[in-house]
């Protein structure tokens, strides 16, 4: 009995590391390796809108040199994409998270005339390529006096922080602050991939806001891409303006990132586990009977 129950321990000392969830890095992304005003489409770790039939939305997320990126709004138009190639996928418990540092640009001329229309947002889709897919996102808008976000559904409407508390004049125009985009994964009760986008300052990892949860419409265990969008964001119409630039609809003239990366936390099925005991057990109960 006294072997028995030192060997349980020994293997639920084993055992328990399993039980853990640990992230692991999937992407890490600082684009240090894109030179100055190199385009962000010449790595094949990318898939960056191309539009054959505009050459203007062509080429325009482009190095610094210094490890930044930035997208020039005042000529991309709607829905600009960029794909990560290197596809996650999750199920059960499983979490994962896609990450950006990102500035914005504001132009000068006051708050923009057309509100609570979308200007970045982290993407999720099930194909790596920009043109097609599920092209999911939770993005951030340009409120008017504040960033915040237009979403898909209910509320639709949320969150407020003014440009002034993020050191951005929209008189002067300006650059924000740096700021983090998390986007958190996780499966919902209807099966499917969840997310929720969360803003926090770079310089002291303070909140921002947080968005609502979203759901994707995106089957748990779906292989999906990360990256960034634009988003939809053409009023006026129904199919809104193509020839709009972002800047033209949101006053945003340009958007600079950093620092993308994904990761995904797998947590192991209790199911598995119990089946690792079992078999632990078998092999302690015939050690004991030899």
């Amino acid at each position: 009995m006294k072997f028995l129950i030192q060997s349980l321990l020994c293997f639920g000392t084993i055992l328990a590391p399993l039980a853990t969830a640990n992230a692991a890095i999937v992407v890490s992304e600082d684009f240090s390796g894109l030179a100055a005003n190199q385009s962000l489409g010449a790595s094949p770790d990318w898939n960056v809108k191309w539009d054959g039939g505009d050459t203007s939305q062509q080429n325009l997320i482009t190095g610094d040199g210094a490890g930044i990126a930035t997208l020039d709004t005042t000529v991309a138009k709607i829905n600009y994409r960029a794909v990560h190639q290197t596809g996650f996928s999750i199920s059960g418990s499983d979490t994962a998270t896609i990450t950006s540092n990102f500035q914005y640009t504001h132009s000068a001329g006051g708050n923009t005339a057309s509100p609570n229309e979308n200007f970045f947002g982290i993407l999720v889709s099930d194909a790596p390529q920009w043109w097609s897919g599920a092209n999911k996102s939770i993005s951030v808008a340009n409120r008017g006096g504040a960033i915040g976000n237009r979403l898909p559904v209910a509320p639709w409407i949320q969150n407020w922080q003014t440009h002034g508390s993020l050191g951005v004049n929209t008189a002067d125009g300006g650059t924000s602050e740096w700021l983090t985009a998390e986007l958190a994964l996780s499966i919902n009760g209807a099966g499917n991939y969840e997310g929720t986008l969360a803003l926090t300052r770079v310089l002291d990892g303070s909140s921002v806001w947080t968005t609502d949860p979203i759901d994707l419409g995106i089957a748990a265990g779906t292989p999906v891409y990360g990256g960034y969008t634009t988003d939809y964001n053409q009023p006026g119409s129904a199919t809104g303006d193509p020839n709009l630039s972002i800047n033209d609809v949101t006053s945003i003239s340009a958007i600079t990132v950093d620092n993308f990366a994904i990761s995904v936390t797998a947590v192991p099925e209790p199911s598995s586990l119990a089946l690792l005991g079992l078999g632990g057990m078998g092999l302690l109960t015939r050690r004991r009977r030899v």
